[in-house]
């Protein structure tokens, strides 16, 4: 069975040379988390802290690292559940993709461009990658758990089926700052939509999955028409 062998420093130094709105982390290894320096604004809570500090302790993170919780969700790929990271006490969502899965639908290089630019995301209303790692059959992403659901299945649990002008006036106004963090970093989210928005501590807005998404340092596509 295949091995990753992701490059997270590619994208840094992609960057660097070509845009002055440089990623600021790096890492050693492909399994680190982002340097906490990299925020644009907010703090992240105790939870990320603990879980930041326990990625870059750890040489490298196994299975055995953690006690396994609850099905959050099932995808295409894979499945996401709850976890408690063991060296820090911190509970975290587990991304588990299948390998078999992700060789059907030939989304190798999907799922490697994935990491490379999650792992160097660090943004208060965007879903943190702490960090990933890999066994003979399955990826492991250890990412931030957001105790609130998907936006579009909070929706169709309101009776009128839309939200009100302040609520939406908070989440679009949340969603733009996300967006506008991405943006100054030249990558393209491609796939915003409802089922990738969640919500977080105190209703604070996350965007997720970046599987679709694509760095283009020297593209002319955000340059205003």
């Amino acid at each position: 069975m295949w091995y990753f062998n992701v490059k997270t420093t590619d994208l840094l130094e992609e960057t660097k040379r070509m845009s002055s709105a440089v990623l600021k982390s790096s890492t050693e290894r492909m399994e680190r988390a982002p340097d906490t320096k990299d925020h644009d604004s907010g703090e992240n809570d105790e939870n990320n802290r603990n879980a930041e500090n326990s990625s870059q302790e750890k040489k490298q993170w196994a299975l055995s690292d953690f006690s396994m919780g609850k099905k959050i969700a099932k995808g295409s790929f894979g499945i996401v559940y709850s976890a408690k990271e063991k060296h820090q006490d911190v509970v975290v969502a587990m991304k588990i993709l299948f390998k078999t899965e992700i060789a059907k639908t030939e989304m190798k290089q999907q799922v490697r461009k994935e990491i490379e630019i999650h792992t160097h995301l660090n943004h208060p209303n965007i879903l943190r990658m702490y960090g990933w790692f890999q066994d003979e059959k399955r990826i492991f992403m250890v990412m931030e758990l957001a105790p609130g659901r998907d936006l579009l299945t909070i929706m169709n649990n309101i009776p009128i089926k839309r939200f009100s002008e302040p609520v939406a006036a908070s989440y679009v106004s949340q969603l733009t700052e996300a967006m506008k963090y991405i943006h100054k970093k030249r990558i393209i989210h491609r796939d915003v939509k409802l089922e990738n928005i969640v919500l977080g501590k105190d209703n604070v807005l996350k965007l997720t999955d970046f599987g679709w998404a694509i760095h283009t340092p020297t593209s002319d596509c955000f340059r205003p028409c």
